[in-house]
């Protein structure tokens, strides 16, 4: 190399891998480490339920009754592992598959991490992890609840409300029919109690089962009265004669089931 002309330092040699001027590439991880540059970043594309009767995608912000969603995404070189944190304390890692996926449920494991998500709010962050055990950051949240309480109501049948006479018109005399009773209503309104009230997260459904045993859901209940005198409402549309079924389903966001009343 040529001597330094007017006195100045000897010019260093490149470092190997990278252009002139342009400084190293860092994914900000332990000890100041380098989590390779080429390896995208991972990001967390969904969490799963997997238990009935929600089951699927929970959505950002929303709320699951399973307390070992799966976690997945991408990002990340295959073989290398992503560190899954929650609420800012790492509860377990996963390893990359070769297209760059990942997926994560909790689980029994032997680190001491633990198994399932606690009843509360959780702030989801998946990290690389690279050879060296060097992490990246500061990656993107996923939030969402873990609810696996069920509400508490009882909740009743009392009789369906026919307003039509024998000649099949409407009429403004309301007779009410019991269970097993019989109608020429094509329209019934379902009636009912509940114990207590409401909460916001929480929705009286009403079901009809169809011939092959399953069950359709019609819709919400109205509910109404005053605390200690709680009804329900709901006013059906029938085609043809025969039997009719019907059970309330009382559920919350989450999905969450405390009594089934045929």
């Amino acid at each position: 190399a040529r001597a330094p002309q007017h006195g100045g330092p000897a010019p260093r040699p490149p470092v190997p891998g990278l252009l002139r001027g342009q400084p190293p590439q860092r994914r900000a991880g332990g000890a100041g480490g380098l989590v390779h540059a080429d390896a995208p970043l991972a990001v967390i594309g969904g969490v799963g339920g997997n238990i009935a009767p929600v089951e699927g995608p929970v959505i950002k912000g929303g709320s699951t009754n399973d307390d070992r969603p799966t976690i997945s995404g991408t990002g990340g070189n295959a073989g290398e592992k992503v560190a899954i944190y929650d609420n800012g304390v790492k509860i377990g890692e996963t390893d990359v598959n070769p297209d760059g996926s990942w997926s994560f449920t909790p689980g029994p494991n032997t680190q001491g991490w633990p198994e399932k998500l606690d009843d509360i709010a959780h702030k989801i962050e998946a990290k690389n992890v690279d050879g060296a055990g060097n992490e990246s950051g500061p990656p993107e949240a996923f939030e969402f609840t873990v609810d696996t309480e069920s509400p508490t109501q009882a909740v009743g049948f009392s009789y369906a409300e026919d307003n039509v006479d024998s000649a099949g018109n409407a009429s403004t005399a309301i007779e009410t029919i019991g269970n097993n009773g019989h109608t020429n209503d094509r329209t019934p309104k379902l009636v009912g109690t509940l114990n207590e009230g409401l909460a916001a997260d929480e929705t009286l459904y009403i079901e009809r089962q169809r011939p092959d045993g399953t069950w359709e859901r019609l819709g919400e209940a109205n509910v109404g009265g005053a605390a200690g005198n709680l009804t329900w409402s709901y006013q059906d549309s029938l085609g043809a004669d025969g039997s009719y079924t019907y059970r309330a389903v009382l559920e919350d966001d989450a999905g969450n089931q405390p009594l089934v009343q045929p």
